[in-house]
């Protein structure tokens, strides 16, 4: 029997650590508190804990998490579609810096790839119909002049990449001028 310094309970052996051989002095339970504690007031320092940690063991942490993955693949897929959602804005920010400094490598693909992408093209176009058309006589119209594209985004003001968005496909000279960004978040509403 010993008594932890915190709690000053008497406890059995088997709830205390050793360290170098030696029975420490806070119970488990007690170190376990003080961890959490630490660790809720201190985030910062435990993620660069935890990222040291990662670095030094990346192959077995790697590894393992490999392996219950593979084990576990409802649930990893259900993690990594939460993720997906949580970080959406992020991880598409990281797609286009990636896009950007790796551009010749994209146009290279896309030369060496040029009836692959006309083919994915064109299926699309075949199996969206009514969308095609509807792009096709707005093209013409903008090019008649009958309509006039803004020159910037009607949400947030925006010059960068400004699109027509179709509430309705059925009225093709209804548009609302967007940046691609706020076109994109409309279409996840």
């Amino acid at each position: 029997m010993k008594e932890c310094t915190l709690c000053k309970k008497e406890k059995e052996l088997i709830f205390f650590t050793t360290k170098t051989g030696n029975i420490r002095s806070r119970c488990k339970e007690c170190l376990s508190r003080l961890q959490r504690e630490w660790n809720a007031k201190n985030p910062e320092k435990v993620k660069e804990i935890k990222r040291k940690k990662y670095k030094k063991h990346k192959t077995k942490i790697d590894a393992k998490n490999k392996e219950w993955a593979g084990k576990n693949r409802e649930a990893s897929r259900k993690i990594k579609a939460k993720y997906r959602e949580k970080n959406r804005d992020t991880l598409r920010e990281k797609g286009r810096e990636y896009f950007h400094q790796n551009k010749d490598i994209f146009d290279e693909w896309k030369r060496q790839n040029k009836e692959k992408r006309k083919e994915t093209l064109q299926k699309y176009s075949d199996n969206h119909p009514e969308k095609r058309d509807v792009r096709q006589k707005l093209y013409r119209a903008l090019k008649a002049g009958k309509l006039t594209k803004p020159e910037e985004c009607s949400e947030c003001g925006s010059r960068e990449n400004i699109q027509g968005h179709h509430e309705d496909y059925s009225k093709p000279f209804e548009v609302i001028w967007l940046c691609a960004k706020c076109h994109m978040k409309r279409h996840r509403k």
